[in-house]
């Protein structure tokens, strides 16, 4: 009976320390700021290149240009057009982007006992006079790895750039 009682005992420790509410370090305050006054600007005419590197991908280098509805993304050193949704690359969706790094952790709880990864520190440096998220870093976490022994392939920190910003 008494080590039933031991296990159970440890049982409840161990669920009880595998569920953790994440807590993310991030400036809301400015990036509301900044991202109201990027919408004031109404500004639909733009380009530059976008630039991401990855442990989980190669680096990426992309020509960005929109004018309004028209959005055409192509890598850089050549006329080949990227494939994947131009859409993702306005600034718009950068700061959405943002917004879901963010959100998607911050005060969550984390899986209970579980191999779970997560971005637990996001840093946006921006341009203060076109109001744009010129760098954005997230460092990536993995929970609970050394519990389980385990790793998590594919997840790393994100790392994108806005470069040569221009206004049409």
């Amino acid at each position: 009976m008494k080590k039933r009682m031991l296990f159970l005992g440890i049982m409840m420790l161990v669920l009880v320390s595998c569920n953790n509410t994440i807590s993310v370090t991030f400036n809301k305050d400015e990036f509301d700021t900044q991202k109201a006054a990027w919408q004031a600007s109404n500004v639909t005419k733009y380009s530059y290149v976008y630039y991401s590197v990855s442990d989980a991908y190669p680096s990426l280098y992309l020509n960005v240009d929109v004018s309004g509805d028209e959005i055409s993304v192509k890598e850089q050193g050549s006329n080949k057009q990227y494939t994947l949704s131009p859409e993702e690359y306005t600034i718009d969706s950068l700061f959405d982007d943002i917004w879901g790094l963010y959100h998607e952790y911050d005060g969550k709880k984390t899986p209970a006992c579980d191999i779970y990864e997560y971005y637990d520190n996001i840093e946006v440096t921006y341009d203060k006079s076109n109001h744009i998220p010129t760098k954005i870093y997230a460092k990536a976490q993995v929970g609970n790895t050394n519990f389980f022994n385990n790793g998590v392939d594919g997840f790393s920190d994100y790392h994108v750039e806005v470069q040569n910003f221009q206004v049409k």
